[in-house]
């Protein structure tokens, strides 16, 4: 991580499963000024579901002008199982660097690196529910 970050941990409102977690530059508006452990929720999230998010913010990376500030490190997300679901490493808002999807069952899924504004390079790698590769 290049700057001061703030670790986010969000969680699901129907079973308080882990959904995401990750560093941030800036602390997202919504959580400004809120107790510890307040709830948003994707309607509310800039971030969250594109039909919410204003057509100025940046959909992939959350670039470092969008007022909600910026993903710096690494990015998890959780299927509502527990299992991994993504993990993506991300650097001044930008997905760059290594990149790894599961499956539900917690099997990898794809993994590779990504360059240049979240553009994969060649070293991607696709793997079947059963481990082996589809293709790389």
């Amino acid at each position: 991580m290049s700057k001061e970050t703030i670790f986010i941990e969000r969680f699901r409102s129907d079973n308080k499963t882990l959904k995401f977690t990750g560093h941030y530059v800036e602390m997202p508006k919504e959580l400004v000024n809120k107790p510890i452990g307040t709830e948003i929720f994707s309607e509310e999230y800039e971030t969250g579901h594109p039909q919410n998010r204003s057509s100025d913010k940046v959909v992939m990376g959350n670039q470092p002008d969008n007022v909600a500030g910026y993903r710096d490190g690494l990015a998890t997300w959780y299927w509502k199982n527990g299992n991994i679901k993504q993990k993506t490493m991300h650097k001044d808002g930008v997905p760059n660097g290594l990149s790894e999807s599961f499956y539900e069952n917690g099997q990898l899924n794809e993994k590779g690196t990504l360059i240049e504004n979240g553009r994969r390079s060649d070293d991607w790698k696709k793997f079947n529910i059963k481990g082996e590769i589809k293709w790389q």
